[in-house]
């Protein structure tokens, strides 16, 4: 069997391994770094981690042959381009469900990004995939970032004959993730299936998850079962005016829950407020590396910047962030940060490179687009000032013996970024 692989090294100084203490705030990136890039991408993933995140948030569905797979909806036509792939099978709702598509078939789709994003290049990314890519980056950076995946909607896969939970419960335990003190968090809506995965012996942390009021009683039973809650931040606070005095968190905190609120924007005076105001215990942000600037500088109390560093240093000079093995039932992709800049390696058999701007400023986050492709081709490096905000270039390079070519590329990635068949 022919595999693809992309061999990538990473050249981070003073990275160390650092545990996460009872009292530190975790940043949790939100589908990865998707204020960045396309929820639950590798892209996003690795990119989250290079920014600090304390874990690293995929959402799971079923494919119609039992994989795993990273997405938030349970549908693709909102991230996906399958309309166009597949015309003809959409349920009579109009939508094509993940479930009933392979494996085979939903690495076939381009991931395009949700609303007007466009942003080709990117496949959906297998549970196991991601794992391994952050088990990657943590062995290769010297770093403890944990995982915090969600089962979406247990009951749909049940009915389904897809049942979900167990599966991820066996996929964690498979990457060496089953106790309380292993960095991984299951969080779900669904009370009852959080109740049945710790009757069957699941012995990891759970979260329960809420966008409705949370009253006393839901809050006891979910304290019989769980670690912590993580309410929609509205339930805290909405539009500036405490939801009862914000008294939510104090509940919590006093049957022994954690608060991880969602989710964050790149507003890091609201995300600055919930921790010094109503003392949350971490919270899910679309941009972790503004959310790893904010947990940096508060204490428990909000008087004093916290003693300890994050689970890992945000990456300011990371050339490639992984060693990825894809198997032969998708195309490979890869992604690397270098200089402020992402790069994103896409079809194995086209040799797209995909290249986005990050800010340079935290408070002015930029998102991405797409360009005019005969202007993507020009070669030569272009310093950060001469080019317009949000922007994303392609090159499409030669390709010699599986490995993209050109000066260009070598020029910025260095000669560790090669793609290899095993």
């Amino acid at each position: 069997m022919q595999v693809s692989r992309l061999f990538v090294c990473v050249v981070v100084a003073l990275c160390a391994a650092m545990g996460h203490a009872e009292d530190d705030r975790l940043v949790f990136a939100h589908r990865g770094a998707s204020g960045y890039l396309p929820e639950h991408t590798l892209a996003a993933y690795a990119v989250a981690h290079a920014m600090g995140a304390d874990y690293v948030e995929p959402d799971v569905v079923c494919t119609a042959d039992g994989v795993l797979i990273c997405l938030h909806d349970l549908t693709l036509e909102d991230t996906t381009d399958v309309e166009l792939r597949f015309p003809a099978r959409a349920r009579a709702d109009g939508k094509w469900y993940a479930i009933d598509f392979t494996l085979e078939e939903v690495k076939s789709l381009g991931v395009t990004g949700r609303g007007d994003e466009v942003a080709p290049g990117h496949r959906i990314v297998t549970f196991d995939e991601m794992l391994g890519l952050v088990q990657t980056l943590n062995a290769e950076r010297g770093c403890q970032i944990g995982v915090i995946p969600e089962p979406k909607q247990p009951d749909f896969h049940e009915d389904a004959g897809q049942p979900i939970i167990q599966p991820i419960v066996e996929t964690l335990g498979r990457f060496g993730y089953s106790t309380r003190t292993d960095l991984a968090i299951v969080q779900c809506f669904d009370v009852d299936a959080l109740e049945a995965m710790r009757a069957s012996g699941c012995d990891l942390r759970l979260v329960f998850l809420s966008g409705d009021p949370i009253d006393d009683a839901t809050l006891s039973r979910v304290a019989r079962t769980c670690d912590g809650i993580g309410p929609s931040r509205k339930l805290i606070e909405d539009d500036g005016t405490p939801i009862d005095g914000g008294s939510l968190v104090r509940r919590a905190h006093a049957l022994g829950l954690t608060v991880y609120p969602w989710t964050f924007g790149h507003d890091t005076d609201m995300n600055a407020h919930f921790v010094e105001s109503y003392g949350v215990d971490g919270f899910l942000t679309d941009y972790p590396d503004l959310g790893r600037h904010v947990v940096d500088a508060f204490s428990r109390s909000g008087a004093a910047p916290l003693a300890r560093e994050p689970a890992c240093p945000p990456a300011d000079d990371v050339r490639l962030l992984a060693e990825q093995s894809i198997s032969d039932i998708g195309a490979g992709q890869g992604v690397a940060l270098h200089d402020g800049f992402v790069y994103l390696y896409g079809d194995a058999d086209t040799g797209v490179i995909r290249e986005y701007a990050l800010p340079r400023e935290r408070s002015s986050p930029r998102q991405h687009r797409a360009v005019d492709p005969s202007d993507a081709r020009r070669r030569g490096h272009h310093p950060a000032s001469d080019r317009p905000d949000a922007q994303s270039r392609v090159w499409h390079l030669p390709r010699r013996h599986g490995a993209p070519a050109g000066r260009d590329l070598e020029d910025r990635l260095g000669s560790c970024a090669r793609w290899g068949h095993a």
